[in-house]
């Protein structure tokens, strides 16, 4: 395969869950790692799955943390205004007390910037742990796992992607695929936003086709380069690939409905045999190309 100019980033999502996003992360990036330096980041936080299919090693375990606010009861004057300037609905005022939900807050910092008495000082939260396994010599995974109370994800997958560009200048890796929360709300949004490329992974249905529109059409606003692959492709009436065909969205691999696969694939197996070189060297090429431009 050709060389990688920069270390890319790469994401893999879907418009809705069960299209086989993490089947195809997983294969990628072991396929990948033959060639190059890769790390597979799990973000699918709320349930990270990709270590399921690796014989992996932690190689560390790291907490993380957002601010919440903190009242100090006797500078306050119950004035309100914290309660007024908070979006969310994270810290209400009613008479003599203060209540704060810290599942809601997002570390925004507007009331304790904006409080008249300095009465509120932002804590540490703790939210859940970022796991770095050692796959091979070629291949990290790290994973995002909150934890079971938390409500918000995007503060966990900020994580992950800024430790990911931390590690950068100890493992030098080429390339990082992020395995993406399936849909198209603010945790999808989140894992693409800062990607080089984008593959969606869609299933030839009307279910697939409907949500995979929504995927590209925040795609488009986000103006980011994507291409499609189709799971599970049968030649017949397949109305995914009759889409894109139809509107030049592109085509960059399609994954044959094959019984061998599903059965290797739920018996916790990886089936990368079926990712061949020139596949994955079509998709090198595109989001080199892409990069480029």
């Amino acid at each position: 395969m050709g060389m990688i100019d920069r270390a890319l980033k790469v994401t893999v999502a879907s418009g809705k869950g069960g299209t086989g996003k993490t089947f195809f992360s997983t294969n990628f990036a072991l396929a990948l790692s033959e060639k190059y330096r890769v790390v597979l980041a799990d973000l699918d936080v709320e349930e990270p799955n990709d270590s399921i299919f690796f014989d992996n090693k932690c190689v560390v375990t790291i907490p993380q943390y957002k601010s919440v606010p903190r009242v100090i009861e006797e500078s306050c004057i119950n004035c309100g205004l914290c309660s007024r300037v908070c979006n969310f609905g994270a810290i209400i005022s009613i008479p003599n007390k203060i209540v704060v939900f810290d599942n809601l807050c997002h570390s925004c910092y507007a009331c304790s910037e904006l409080c008249p008495s300095s009465a509120i000082k932002m804590e540490d939260y703790y939210i859940g742990d970022i796991n770095k396994n050692r796959v091979s010599e070629t291949l990290l995974l790290v994973e995002g796992r909150i934890d079971t109370k938390e409500e918000q994800s995007v503060p966990m997958i900020e994580g992950v992607k800024n430790f990911v560009n931390l590690i950068k200048r100890e493992d030098n890796y080429d390339l990082v695929i992020f395995d993406s929360p399936p849909g198209t709300s603010c945790p999808m949004i989140s894992a693409i936003k800062d990607s080089d490329y984008i593959i969606f992974i869609t299933e030839p249905t009307e279910f697939g086709l409907n949500d995979l529109r929504l995927a590209i059409e925040t795609a488009i606003l986000l103006k980011k380069s994507f291409g499609v692959v189709i799971n599970r492709y049968e030649k017949s009436d397949n109305c995914v690939e009759r889409y894109c065909n139809e509107t030049g969205v592109d085509i960059i691999a399609k994954v044959p409905y094959d019984k061998e696969i599903a059965y290797n694939y739920s018996n916790g197996n990886l089936c990368n045999s079926y990712f061949k070189e020139d596949m994955l060297q079509n998709i090198i090429n595109r989001v080199n190309r892409n990069d480029k431009a």
